[in-house]
């Protein structure tokens, strides 16, 4: 034991210089990391880890509840425009222009000679039957109609060329194009063109081999109040001598609706 200033007896062992290099023993090592682990789990932090925990999951669960949400009010929005679209596009269809092509009924033109058939004229009148007015209308077709085999009526890809060749304005010759076109630009609701443009045509011609006919092939483009682009092709042939006109088997169509307006996505 060693002895303190004040005489009194001390239980700390006295240090030597030369023992403070020495390693540790095992034993102290063990007693050092006992001395540890007892105080590291008597800590106040191990209820602050349990605390931590509860913390994360809780958060977690407020994360996944809020992604369900917006997942739910993301349908809901993908589902109220759906509605709402197909309201809008109900009603552009319902309130739309409708432009149709009046009955059409032969005039004759020139009588059958011993050379030639008769000849005949057809006017052709549009309406507009639809709710709204239309505007933009273009009435494109072949003056003096086109004289094929009867067949190219049922091939929907030789009418369909020539009425897009109308489209692109281009003819095969410059006297086919109608200089003066009587169809207004504008129709309102319920009205028929005033005027109508003339289209001629002639009695059947037949071969042994063959049947050729007067086609009378165009087309109508307009737009309607909603500022949607439409389209109506037709094809007639001349089908017997007293110049009654029939439709093709092909050629007559309309436009569908799911066009946009002009400048939408």
């Amino acid at each position: 034991m060693n002895i303190t200033p004040n005489d009194q007896p001390t239980d700390e062992p006295q240090i030597n210089p030369k023992d403070s290099d020495k390693p540790p023993w095992p034993s102290e090592v063990l007693a050092a990391v006992l001395n540890w682990l007892r105080h590291y789990w008597d800590a106040p932090r191990t209820k602050s880890k349990w605390t931590d925990i509860a913390t994360v999951i809780l958060t977690l669960l407020i994360a996944i509840a809020a992604f369900w949400s917006a997942r739910i009010f993301q349908r809901q929005l993908n589902e109220a425009r759906r509605a709402t679209n197909i309201t809008s596009e109900s009603f552009r269809t319902d309130e739309r222009a409708w432009v149709e092509i009046e009955p059409i009924k032969p005039t004759l033109f020139s009588p059958r000679t011993d050379k030639i058939g008769a000849a005949f004229k057809y006017e052709i009148y549009i309406r507009n039957i639809g709710k709204t007015v239309a505007r933009d209308i273009q009435l494109r077709a072949t003056r003096q109609g086109s004289q094929a085999s009867i067949v190219m009526g049922d091939s929907a890809e030789a009418l369909n060329w020539e009425q897009d060749k109308l489209l692109l304005g281009k003819v095969p010759t410059a006297s086919d194009i109608p200089i003066n076109n009587p169809v207004p630009k504008v129709l309102a609701p319920n009205t028929s063109s005033a005027v109508p443009l003339i289209l001629n045509g002639q009695e059947p011609q037949y071969f042994p081999t063959s049947q050729w006919v007067s086609y009378l092939i165009g087309r109508v483009d307009y737009t309607d109040a909603f500022g949607v682009n439409h389209w109506m092709k037709f094809c007639f042939f001349v089908a017997n001598p007293r110049g009654d006109l029939w439709n093709c088997k092909e050629g007559n169509d309309e436009d569908s609706n799911p066009e946009l307006p002009k400048g939408a996505n």
